[in-house]
C-alpha cells in the first residue's frame, strides 16, 4: 500500500488469490515464485526493477470494490494466462526451465492486473485470464506486453442515467460529465476551439470535494454573473463541467494524484492530443480560482479580475 501511495516502484503487480485460498496459507509458495520471477525478470530486463508483485488475499466486501478498481471481475480466473508461439525463444524462457513437474495439480489462478503508480493507469490481463503458480513464463509474458505498450488500459465509465439533465441540479450552469460522455461533451468542442471547460474532478467520499462544493457554487454563480444572458448566437464561452473520477475516467486525462482536482481544459497542438490540461494547485478560495482562471483562460469573461478582487478568502 505504502509503494503504491508514496510511488516507490513504477508499476505494481497486483495478483488477487482465489476465493478457495485462505489467507492463513501465508501463500509462502507463491511468495518464493515471484520472489523467484523478480530476480530472473530483472535479469533479463532493467525495466523490472520498477516492477513490484503484490498478492491481495481474498475475501471482504472491499476486495471485490478494489478488484473493480483495477479492471477485474469479483469471480476468480477461468483460464490461466496464455502463452504464445515462439514462447520458448522469448527473454522470459529461462523462467520456464524445470518448472513443468513442480506445477500443482490443484491449478490456482491468481486475477492478474499492472498499476502504474506514476499514471494511475490500470491493465487487467486480458480475457480474464490468471496466473497459475508455476508458470512464470506466462506471468512474465503478459508483464512484457503491457511494458511494451501492447495492453490497452482499464478505462471506468458509469452509464449516463436515464433520468439526468445533464446540468447538476445544485450546481446551475456545471454539467455532469461521465468517462463514456466525455468525447461528445467535452473533448470535440475544445479540440475544435468552440470552447474551454473549468473540470472538478472529485471523489464523493472525499470530505475535501464536499467541502469543496460550496466553493464551486459560488465560483458557478460568479462566471454565470459574469457571461451575463445569452443573445440567440452561439459565442465562445468558458463552461464549468465536473466528473465523479472515481467511477469514470478516459486515457487523454492527466494522472489525478487528490482529490478535488481543477482543469482547465483549452485546446492544443494536435500531436498533443487536440486538448491541453492546466491544473490549478492555489488555495482553494473563490479569489483565487477567479484570478487563475482571469489569467489563462481566453474565453473567460470580461471582468473576472475584479470579481476576484472583490471576493472575500472562504
Amino acid at each position: 500500500r505504502a509503494a503504491a501511495l508514496d510511488g516507490t516502484f513504477d508499476w505494481l503487480l497486483l495478483l488477487f488469490a482465489p476465493k478457495s485460498m485462505e489467507e492463513q496459507e501465508g501463500f509462502s509458495r507463491e511468495l518464493q515464485r515471484l520472489e523467484r520471477f523478480a530476480r530472473a525478470a530483472c535479469a533479463k530486463d532493467r525495466r523490472y526493477q520498477e516492477v513490484l508483485p503484490v498478492i491481495v488475499p481474498a475475501g471482504g466486501e472491499d476486495v471485490v470494490a478494489f478488484r473493480a478498481a483495477f479492471g477485474l471481475g469479483s469471480q476468480d480466473p477461468a483460464l490461466p494466462l496464455p502463452r504464445r508461439e515462439g514462447d520458448a525463444q522469448s527473454d522470459c524462457s529461462a523462467l520456464d526451465e524445470g518448472e513443468a513437474s513442480s506445477r500443482p495439480h490443484r491449478i490456482e489462478l491468481f486475477a492478474a492486473s499492472l498499476f502504474n503508480t506514476r499514471t494511475r493507469r490500470k491493465y487487467p490481463a486480458p480475457g480474464g485470464a490468471g496466473w497459475c503458480p508455476g508458470d512464470e513464463l506466462a506471468l512474465c509474458l503478459f508483464t512484457d506486453a503491457v511494458l511494451d505498450g501492447k495492453v490497452s488500459p482499464h478505462v471506468r465509465s458509469v452509464k449516463r442515467p436515464s433520468t439526468d439533465l445533464q446540468e447538476h441540479p445544485e450546481h446551475p450552469g456545471v454539467k455532469e460529465l461521465y468517462g463514456s460522455s466525455m468525447e461528445l461533451e467535452l473533448l470535440r468542442p475544445v479540440q475544435e476551439n468552440h470552447t474551454e471547460v473549468l473540470l472538478l474532478l472529485y471523489a464523493p467520499f472525499c470530505s475535501y470535494s464536499q467541502h469543496f462544493f460550496w466553493i464551486w457554487g459560488q465560483l458557478s454563480s460568479a462566471i454565470q454573473a459574469a457571461t451575463g444572458p445569452k443573445d440567440g448566437r452561439t459565442p465562445k464561452v468558458l463552461q464549468l463541467a465536473q466528473m465523479d473520477a472515481m467511477q469514470n475516467e478516459h486515457p487523454l486525462l492527466p494522472p489525478i494524484r487528490q482529490f478535488p482536482t481543477l482543469l482547465l481544459c483549452q485546446s492544443a497542438a494536435k500531436d498533443a492530443g487536440g486538448v491541453g490540461f492546466l491544473t490549478y494547485d492555489g488555495p482553494a478560495t473563490l479569489a483565487g480560482i477567479l484570478s487563475w482562471i482571469a489569467g489563462r483562460s481566453v474565453f473567460a469573461p470580461a471582468g473576472l479580475d475584479a470579481l476576484s478582487a472583490e471576493s472575500k478568502d472562504f
